[in-house]
């Protein structure tokens, strides 16, 4: 296990170019490379690394750049971050921050907004700042972004979206996750979805498919859970499908509608699927890794540096294949949940570095393979 992550390491090393680490304080404090995140972000290189002190930053900042932006505790709060444009081959990493919706005159209103992104975007332990109508962040048009332990609602347009154990909600009229555009493909991995109300006659579903392909699963260690607005007046689904979108869900998935509505308006397939996710990932600490599947399936777990996903007939590979390693295979245990502990090197150069964490299970009743969804913690 240790010879493989130390693989690891070198793997996440070598996709990335030089790391610069600069501290953004708002207040000025010692050791202050710059007060805002607009500074920041202007002179930003690929591979830049960026610890955020407390403070608010809340002026309208861009980039598209593969760089790392880090809160430290008890946490700074940001709003109007785009990420527009980032290249093939490059990631942008976000973790541990206080997320705020800010409005734009051009963009509308969001906390975070990528648009666009050829490379991947991966955000982890985000917290919405609010109890907010519209969606948090925004994705559009891009190849591959991921969600971990994010409180935060999101809109999906013509995207590959992964969210594992994450709590989103909106206040309003909106969805707690929009899914629409017919290239869009979301993996939505344990956790909880709700739907905001605006009055006793007006709210929203959990979900809204206009269109694309949605996949809903328990993660290893999570349900997960999707609930509907409440409006009293009106019926409403916990999943608001389109004609034109596909959806499939674990049958221990939770599907609360509420007024009498169907949990679901449109199709669906419910099908079993293998779940997986993982803890926090500190430096010189241990990721705990859990799975979810049926009992006495064999299965195999790998890791990589994530990318975007590669269709196969048994699921979509989210990991780089230049750069996937296995680390561990065995038949799932009799209770269907299994986990364990993954040393993380105490390397500085692997700060803010994301790694994808996969796995694929062979069917005793069907012989058939499936692999599970992503799981992409950011090391710190």
């Amino acid at each position: 296990m240790v010879h493989h992550l130390a693989i690891a390491a070198v793997l996440v090393c070598s996709s990335v170019c030089a790391q610069r680490t600069f501290v953004v304080d708002a207040a000025n404090g010692p050791g202050t490379s710059f007060t805002s995140l607009v500074q920041a972000l202007a002179q930003a290189q690929h591979g830049d690394v960026y610890r955020i002190r407390p403070g608010a930053y809340l002026q309208a900042a861009s980039t598209d750049k593969g760089v790392t932006l880090v809160g430290t505790p008890p946490g700074a709060t940001v709003a109007l971050l785009s990420v527009v444009g980032l290249p093939s081959g490059r990631a942008f990493r976000m973790a541990d921050l206080n997320v705020q919706l800010g409005f734009d005159l051009v963009s509308g209103g969001f906390g975070v907004l990528v648009s666009g992104c050829q490379g991947t975007v991966h955000l982890d332990s985000l917290n919405a700042a609010g109890n907010y109508t519209t969606p948090l962040v925004t994705v559009k048009g891009s190849s591959l972004v991921s969600f971990a332990r994010c409180n935060a609602s999101a809109s999906c347009q013509d995207s590959n979206l992964v969210v594992t154990d994450c709590t989103m909600h909106c206040a309003g009229l909106a969805a707690g996750l929009s899914v629409s555009g017919a290239v869009s493909r979301v993996h939505v991995c344990g956790g909880s979805v709700s739907g905001g109300a605006w009055s006793s006659t007006q709210a929203s579903p959990g979900i809204q498919l206009g269109s694309g392909t949605l996949t809903l699963r328990p993660s290893g260690t999570q349900g997960l859970t999707i609930t509907a607005g409440t409006a009293s007046m009106f019926g409403v689904p916990a999943i608001a499908g389109g004609t034109v979108a596909s959806l499939t869900i674990d049958p221990a998935v939770v599907l609360v509608p509420k007024g009498g509505a169907p949990a679901i308006s449109g199709t669906a397939t419910f099908t079993a699927l293998p779940g997986l996710d993982t803890t926090a990932a500190p430096l010189g600490g241990s990721i705990t890794l859990s799975m979810r599947s049926p009992p006495a399936d064999p299965y195999a777990l790998f890791f990589g540096v994530p990318s975007a996903p590669v269709e196969y007939p048994f699921g979509p590979l989210f990991v780089d294949l230049a750069t996937l390693a296995w680390f561990a295979a065995g038949s799932q245990g009799a209770t269907g949940r299994f986990s364990l502990g993954i040393p993380v090197p105490n390397d500085p150069a692997l700060f803010g570095k994301a790694v994808g964490f996969q796995g694929v299970t062979l069917s005793n009743a069907t012989s058939a393979l499936q692999l599970t969804n992503a799981s992409i913690p950011v090391l710190r």
